[in-house]
Formats: structure tokens, C-alpha cells, sequence
């Protein structure tokens, strides 16, 4: 299909050979599909480019390879257009930091993509609760703060609160 195919769908092609890949556990070999993409990312739509970009900080990941999962990433958020993109990239990025224990920088990504949540979703919403969760712990264990830390879980039992209110009634 590659052979026959306009170099515009090469690196969609690409990406679906290396979600194959992904799903069996060959990381080494879907690394091979996304490092040949990059020869017809030119070409590719911004949406297929931000899905390689994805796709690569995965597997760089799931190999152990953060630093560099964490460089593709914040390539991928450059390229993200949409707000729910960006936050669901704002919190993978934040979710690598705490895994590289880089606590502040993780603060900062959680902090941008609770904004971007409560922008799109309200202030009273879940996924506003499950950020300040990792805030709090990220306050707490990783700076020591205690009270921000309490100040953050506080917030996010209250909108735990209104959110179980709403479904009661």
C-alpha cells in the first residue's frame, strides 16, 4: 500500500504500522515505522503529525527512554491546536515529570492543563478534582508544603462534593 500510495498518506501509513507494532510489545520495530515517517512528515496533515509525535513519546516511554518521551512530547504540545489536546498533552507531560521527579516542572504542566480544563469544562468539574489530586501530592511530597498541599485537596473535596450533590438530585 505504501508503494501505491501518495507521499500525503505515507506518514499516516506510518503511524498505523507503529500503533501495530505498539499493540504487540514490538517497540523497536514501531520506532523504525515512526523514524521512517519522518521522511514524509512534510507532507502530512497536522493532525497525523501530531499523532506520530504521540505515538513516538509513547514508545520512547514504554523503553524507558523519558527524557526523550519528554522532548517529543513538548514537540507534540508546539504542535497541538485544539484545548483538548493540549491538556490531555498537559498532563501526560506532567505525569512524565513526576516520573523523572522533575517536581516543579511537573507543578507548572499540571497547573497550565487545570486551566485549560476550567476554561472548557467549568471550575467544578472532575477532571479539575483529579489535577488538584496530583498537585496536592506533588505540593506535599515532593516540596513539602503541607498546607498548599491540604489547601489543593480541600478544593478538590469540595468539588468532589458538588459534583456528588449534582448527581443526587
Amino acid at each position: 500500500i505504501l508503494k501505491c500510495s501518495p507521499i500525503e498518506k505515507h506518514a499516516s501509513l506510518f503511524c498505523r504500522m507503529a500503533h501495530i507494532h505498539l499493540v504487540s510489545q514490538q517497540l523497536d520495530l514501531a520506532l523504525e515505522q515512526l523514524e521512517a515517517a519522518a521522511s514524509s512528515l512534510d507532507f502530512a496533515e497536522p493532525s497525523i503529525r501530531l499523532e506520530l509525535l504521540q505515538t513516538k513519546g509513547d514508545v520512547y516511554c514504554r523503553l524507558g527512554r523519558m527524557e526523550e518521551s519528554l522532548e517529543v512530547y513538548q514537540n507534540a504540545l508546539e504542535e497541538a491546536k485544539n484545548p483538548a489536546e493540549k491538556a490531555k498533552l498537559l498532563y501526560t507531560l506532567g505525569r512524565l515529570c513526576v516520573r523523572l521527579k522533575h517536581v516543579r516542572l511537573a507543578i507548572s504542566y499540571f497547573t497550565r492543563e487545570m486551566e485549560i480544563t476550567e476554561q472548557e469544562l467549568g471550575q467544578q468539574h472532575l477532571s479539575v478534582s483529579r489535577v488538584l489530586h496530583e498537585l496536592a501530592k506533588l505540593y506535599d511530597e515532593g516540596l513539602g508544603e503541607h498546607k498548599i498541599a491540604l489547601m489543593k485537596l480541600h478544593k478538590a473535596l469540595q468539588i468532589e462534593l458538588a459534583v456528588l450533590q449534582e448527581c443526587y438530585q
